[in-house]
């Protein structure tokens, strides 16, 4: 069992529910092996190129900090472990597509085009403030990329933008 975004009690913004403290969610799984983790950890270690550290769960005062936080449940030991380094992006998995944050304008040339990052709403902004961090506001990309993102083909330029969350693996019902 897998329970991710989940709001801490401790931290409390509109539309979170009812959430727990880390010990509440601690105590929902507490009769099975079990690792609690802060989000910002596994976005801190995704943008290394890592995986998740498992093996043990973090300091529950420490997670008492965390707006945010991660369980992971399960009856195999197995999974209990530290992820290390991946070669290629899970991001960039399936068939590619533009980030649906970002939004094509045309520059003053046909053959160049910006990418700028947009938000739905400022509710999106405050849940996702973290995003600000890693993706870039804007990108100027040749309008070639964008034909050889349409094409499926994976270029440097391409690869490129997945290394900056620009470009990433779309589930065909959102193509």
């Amino acid at each position: 069992m897998i329970l991710v975004w989940i709001h801490n009690a401790l931290f409390r913004c509109p539309y979170d529910g009812l959430p727990l403290p880390p010990e509440g969610y601690q105590s929902l799984v507490a009769d099975m092996p079990h690792c609690l983790v802060a989000d910002s950890d596994v976005l801190a270690r995704y943008l290394q190129k890592k995986g998740p550290s498992l093996a043990c769960s973090r300091d529950i005062r420490r997670l008492a900090h965390a707006p945010l936080l991660s369980i992971v449940a399960s009856d195999r030991q197995e999974v209990f472990e530290d992820y290390g380094s991946f070669e290629k992006w899970p991001h960039a998995d399936g068939r590619l597509g533009l980030n649906p944050l970002y939004v094509e304008e045309r520059q003053d040339s046909v053959e160049n085009v910006q990418l700028r990052r947009t938000f739905p709403s400022a509710f999106y902004i405050e849940e996702h403030a973290q995003c600000k961090e890693y993706l870039p506001e804007a990108v100027s990309v040749n309008s070639q990329v964008l034909a050889d993102l349409a094409q499926g083909l994976r270029t440097p330029a391409l690869q490129r933008l997945i290394e900056q969350f620009v470009v990433l693996g779309i589930p065909d019902r959102y193509q």
